[in-house]
């Protein structure tokens, strides 16, 4: 009995759609920069209505490698320290930026009077294993610290 995949939502769906084959199974490396140009997704508001300042900042790396961007989303108004979401986009570590899937952390945040911040990783295979996940945790130290 061949396997059926499960039915995908239908906003979800038309974003696949938007992907063509690159969203197929078996998903080539030569598939990589039609993934990395979807244009199913649209840049978030990050300030959520003015609820969120927004600051970027580079900060620093693994030893060796460049400075970590990261999206900085912070309650407006509000100085003294608060507690912190850090969201690490998906996107397998090989496509994606700080600013995918943030909207799901910002309604959190809103909800929680928190601060979100994104961390912008290097990408693989450009950056291959483990410099995705040492950028991701470059970026939590920086986070913790501050």
């Amino acid at each position: 009995m061949p396997l059926v995949p499960p039915p995908f939502d239908p906003e979800l769906a038309a974003c696949l759609e938007s992907l063509g084959d690159a969203a197929a199974p078996g998903f080539r490396l030569a598939d990589l920069d039609a993934a990395r140009r979807g244009t199913c997704l649209a840049a978030p508001d990050l300030t959520s209505g003015g609820v969120f300042e927004v600051s970027e900042y580079a900060v620093p790396g693994p030893p060796g490698a460049p400075g970590i961007p990261l999206l900085v989303c912070r309650p407006r108004g509000t100085t003294a320290p608060l507690p912190v979401l850090y969201h690490v986009h998906g996107g397998g570590m090989m496509a994606g930026t700080d600013r995918a899937g943030v909207e799901v952390p910002l309604d959190w945040a809103r909800e929680l009077g928190a601060v979100v911040v994104s961390v912008d990783y290097r990408l693989a295979p450009e950056h291959p294993h483990p410099a995705p996940v040492e950028d991701v945790y470059a970026g939590l130290v920086w986070t913790a610290e501050h």
